[in-house]
Order: C-alpha cells, then sequence, then structure tokens
C-alpha cells in the first residue's frame, strides 16, 4: 500500500523534523529501519539532523556510523562528531567536504533562472559551514602548553550574540 513506501515515510519524518518533534523522528526512523532494513541509507540522516539539532551526542555518534546518503545535514552531524572528538584533521577534512559539494551545488545552480530562490537555502547551509569552523577551529587547534586563545573564543561568542541579537 502507498503509505508503507519510502517516500511516504520520508515525508512524515521531514514533515516531524520542520515541527520540531525530534525526539518522534528518531523513534520512528528507528522503527521504520528495523522494519525495512533497506531503508536505512535513505532514513538515517533524518536521525542525524534530529540527534545534532537535540544535542544528543551519545545518539549522533551511533547515527554518523551508520550509512547514509550524501546531505548537507549529515554532513553537519559527522562534522560536529568529529569536533567532540576532537578530532581536527578529520573536522578540517568534513569541512572541506561540505564546503566544496555546496559550491558545487551553488555553481549548477547560479545559471538557472529563478536561481536567487533556488540557491538561498545553499547560501545559508555555507554560512553555517563557516560559522561552525569559526567557532570550533580555535578549540580544536588549541594546543596543551600553547598560548591560551581564550580571547578569540570570547570575540567568537561575541560577534554570535550580535548577529544574534539583530535577526
Amino acid at each position: 500500500s502507498q503509505p508503507q513506501t519510502l517516500k511516504y515515510r520520508e515525508g512524515l519524518l521531514q514533515c516531524q523534523m520542520e515541527l520540531g518533534h525530534l525526539e518522534t523522528t528518531i523513534a520512528n526512523a528507528t522503527g521504520m529501519i528495523a522494519r525495512k532494513p533497506e531503508w536505512k541509507s535513505e532514513l538515517n540522516g533524518y536521525r542525524v539532523h534530529a540527534a545534532w539539532r537535540l544535542c544528543d551526542w551519545a545518539s549522533l555518534h551511533s547515527f554518523v556510523k551508520d550509512k547514509s546518503l550524501p546531505c548537507f545535514e549529515t554532513s553537519m552531524g559527522q562534522i560536529i562528531a568529529a569536533a567532540q572528538q576532537k578530532r581536527l584533521d578529520k573536522f578540517n577534512s568534513l569541512i572541506a567536504d561540505a564546503r566544496d559539494g555546496l559550491l558545487r551545488k551553488l555553481s549548477a545552480v547560479s545559471s538557472e533562472f529563478g536561481s536567487y530562490e533556488r540557491a538561498y537555502e545553499h547560501m545559508l547551509e555555507l554560512h553555517m559551514v563557516r560559522d561552525i569552523e569559526h567557532a570550533v577551529l580555535p578549540i580544536l587547534e588549541q594546543q596543551e602548553g600553547a598560548p591560551s586563545r581564550v580571547a578569540e573564543i570570547k570575540q567568537t561568542v561575541a560577534e554570535f550574540h550580535t548577529r544574534v541579537s539583530l535577526t
């Protein structure tokens, strides 16, 4: 029957994500994967996205180990997991991969009619990648015994607060 198709299940999960029902999204995606393991790569991205939005780091680390279709939300989950594990090389590699993927999408969209509307989402995603890089890199690069980067980190936090207060 139609409600059992992957397309309809993904629609349900997307609605739950947009409504902010993140725990429900994880529970439903996990249940769907248990019933239909062949859907795991298509549905795991919803679990990754919900976990990082919930700051549920244990679940995030578990979900990023599973195979997922490449998408921005999964990339962000992997970036956050690498930052949490203090894996600077992996963090930098994932940031570069995410940026390259987004720039390819922007390049493809730029020549189309109405490209601004289609490019806007990718521009926001690129901004998110830059923000997480800007916020996390000084912390990951901080070496024991090295001069403190606390002032730089405080400046970054102050900039984020200023930007949020303007929106």
